[in-house]
């Protein structure tokens, strides 16, 4: 018999909200949560001084958190946060598991670059006063694994613990990967989603030495991202951290929990291309999405929607817009795309999961969210539907693309529930 997987919790934080609700009306009414930085001086080598800050510590905010935040990175932070929300919302409770049970709740989330700024921190020190003063906790707060592990202590999650890094895949991979637990019958819940906060001097420099960064729109920020357009120049960064709670249906059933939608088919490759460049044909892109919607069994002309990858690079975005073209074919101008970085900014190995999130709220909004800043598409991304002003509908089925440096490709299917 087939696991379906269920969505029964969501939580978030990110620039434009605290709560997924709040992330999703910002981006449907195209609220941008993209400031100049102010947590650090910028230089005038820094060409790109604007991003998408989280104006909170969730430590402060949650008194569990309080006396653990010292010893969490800013990514994991935000993931612990965002965990907190899903599980409050899912209702699940892991105080009646006999171990057997226990050993059947996993944890997979997405990160690729965290803790930079403690690593920043210490370096200074060490320069000053050498390694006496390094502080014991670094490893642990910089460890990637750490965003998986630290949730996996303080819930009692006994089940799979890990983290995927596939640079701005991350978080689609771990998705996935969330799902393969439930359908081969290793689990029957697992919380999944990431976390990102590369936001720090070194990371924007070298973001923006590349050059990778938006360029030219220092003084006028909430147009800085700009997928799609004419005038983008390269993406935003932005910070936060997401989380799901997915079930084997059964299993949300007989504990009568309040379904989102269901993940009906995926698929993840890689472009074997370039380490930082897209392969320009889109030709692995558009497979990875052509073979997640064959697993699903939905035909392009079943899509309500989908949500792109397109962070606003001038290499990045033309690439997507092709293999979108030729996986639809001549369904290309029926099923509207658009790119919710324009106003969320690139969350890079969060980005998969703040859009499947999106891509949740469109389904049970009946809104399909736009391409804010998209004044006049670039001829390059011609030739599909763009949606530059939000879409009251029925949404039904959507797919989210999400790709990253050195090739990943993830694509999720998702779809309203229904039994």
């Amino acid at each position: 018999m087939d696991r379906r997987v269920v969505i029964t919790g969501m939580g978030g934080i990110a620039s434009t909200g605290k709560t997924p609700q709040e992330i999703f009306e910002s981006t449907v009414h195209g609220r941008s949560g993209i400031r100049r930085v102010t947590r650090f001086s910028t230089d005038a080598y820094h060409k790109c001084k604007v991003a998408g800050e989280v104006d909170i510590n969730p430590g402060l905010v949650d008194r569990v958190l309080r006396k653990e935040v010292l010893k969490m990175a800013r990514a994991t932070q935000f993931v612990m946060y965002a965990i907190r929300q899903a599980l409050t919302d899912s209702h699940f409770n892991f105080d009646h598991l006999i171990p057997k049970k226990a050993q059947r709740v996993g944890i997979c989330m997405g990160a690729s670059i965290i803790g930079m700024s403690d690593v920043i921190e210490q370096v200074g020190k060490y320069s000053a006063t050498g390694a006496k003063y390094i502080s014991s906790q670094l490893i642990q707060r910089i460890m990637p694994s750490a965003i998986a592990a630290r949730p996996s202590v303080h819930e009692g999650i006994h089940g799979p613990s890990y983290t995927t890094s596939a640079a701005c895949a991350s978080s689609g991979i771990s998705v996935i990967d969330a799902c393969t637990l439930i359908t081969t019958d290793e689990c029957d819940v697992v919380l999944t989603g990431g976390g990102e906060d590369a936001i720090d001097p070194i990371s924007l420099a070298s973001f923006g030495n590349m050059p990778a960064l938006s360029r030219g729109w220092n003084e006028q920020p909430e147009k800085a991202s700009r997928p799609f357009d004419s005038k983008r120049s390269g993406f935003v960064p932005s910070e936060g951290g997401f989380a799901f709670v997915f079930e084997e249906l059964s299993h949300a059933l007989a504990r009568k929990a309040t379904i989102y939608a269901e993940i009906v088919g995926y698929c993840r490759n890689s472009d074997a291309y370039n380490i930082v460049l897209p392969d320009p044909s889109g030709s692995w892109q558009s497979l990875c999405m052509e073979t997640a919607l064959e697993r699903a069994r939905i035909k392009t002309s079943g899509l309500s929607y989908i949500s792109a990858h397109a962070t606003g690079t001038t290499d990045g975005d033309p690439p997507e817009c092709r293999a979108i073209a030729s996986l639809l074919g001549e369904d290309v101008g029926k099923v509207p795309v658009s790119s919710t970085k324009a106003v969320t900014g690139h969350l890079m190995s969060a980005s998969a999961a703040i859009e499947l999130q999106i891509c949740v709220m469109a389904i049970n909004e009946g809104v399909i969210p736009p391409t804010t800043n998209l004044d006049i598409i670039d001829p390059e991304c011609a030739g599909i539907r763009h949606v530059q002003n939000a879409i009251k509908t029925n949404v039904d089925v959507v797919l989210s693309n999400s790709f990253g440096f050195g090739g990943p490709n993830s694509a999720i299917v998702v779809k309203r529930f229904t039994m």
